[in-house]
């Protein structure tokens, strides 16, 4: 299989970060955080969306968020006519004089959420509004609903992480339920299977980047199962299976389904990858990574 179309939806001379694509009955919609030419770099990131009828090009894109605070790192779902985006909030409005290092942003790292079902966006609604830096939500669409799961951290310091938690909620018949969290816990992805939503973590122990990838089934708040990890690099999940990328190991990427590892080897010399992704549709799954080649500083992708 092959790219047939590779477009420009953008032309900006900031660069645009962190898309994320969902599929729609009637095609995709895309979301990610873009910088407005007209507001500080500080305050001016918005989330904006664009979307595709099946077979045709992106339309122009259109603002999720338009205020004074930046918002990064979206992630949407669809279920039916309607989409849930969830992204972190620097909810301040700040002056760059006061700002000397991002860890002064932390305080104010909160999750908000947004809705549409294809006539415009809904205000954005406040998940969190603590003390803790919470950020890089993922969300899924599952059994008329969405859960939107994201990293907590409660001293405001990405070097500890005995205090790091992942928080996750569910939003149903127009209103969202108690948040939940899994302690010692960074990196939540979301997968949807047969037996519901299901959250996989790196619980950690030790340190960081070791500890164990444990699976929970939300349906009945069990964990499934734990595979020990070290090194830490990367997370995906879909259905039934999750993938890990460690450093110093013998793996390239590491699979895990229903209880089964099996340990890919790397193509081509391709190092560890940055990031692995998975799409699971019918009784197919897709894994997807980015990782450089030996002398190349320029990363490929991988599937």
């Amino acid at each position: 299989q092959r790219v047939v179309e590779n477009a420009k939806i953008t032309d900006d001379r900031v660069a645009d970060k962190e898309p994320s694509l969902a599929r729609r009955p009637d095609g995709s919609l895309l979301v990610w955080s873009r910088q407005d030419p007209d507001k500080s770099a500080l305050n001016g990131r918005d989330v904006y969306a664009a979307t595709a009828s099946e077979g045709l090009s992106f339309d122009a894109p259109t603002p999720v968020t338009d205020d004074e605070v930046a918002d990064y790192a979206p992630a949407v779902a669809t279920a039916g006519n309607e989409t849930v985006a969830a992204f972190t909030t620097i909810d301040r409005t700040f002056d760059p004089a006061n700002v000397s290092e991002p860890a002064d942003l932390y305080p104010y790292g909160e999750i908000r959420t947004a809705r549409t079902t294809g006539e415009g966006w809904t205000p954005p609604t406040a998940l969190t509004d603590d003390d803790d830096f919470d950020y890089d939500p993922v969300v899924t669409a599952s059994d008329g609903g969405w859960t939107i799961a994201w990293t907590s951290d409660a001293d405001l310091n990405l070097s500890t992480w005995r205090d790091r938690s992942v928080e996750y909620v569910r939003y149903e018949n127009g209103s969202y339920g108690r948040i939940r969290s899994i302690e010692r816990a960074r990196a939540p992805k979301l997968a949807r299977g047969p037996s519901g939503v299901r959250l996989a973590v790196l619980r950690m122990e030790g340190g960081a980047a070791t500890g164990n990838i444990t699976v929970h089934s939300l349906a009945d708040e069990t964990r499934i199962t734990g595979t020990p990890v070290d090194g830490f690099r990367a997370l995906a999940a879909a259905g039934d299976t999750v993938a890990v990328a460690t450093r110093g190991t013998d793996a390239w990427v590491t699979v895990i389904r229903n209880g089964t590892t099996r340990r890919l080897s790397a193509p081509g010399g391709a190092a560890i990858p940055q990031s692995v992704g998975l799409a699971a549709r019918d009784d197919r799954t897709l894994l997807t990574a980015r990782a450089s080649t030996p002398g190349s500083r320029v990363s490929r992708a991988y599937y």
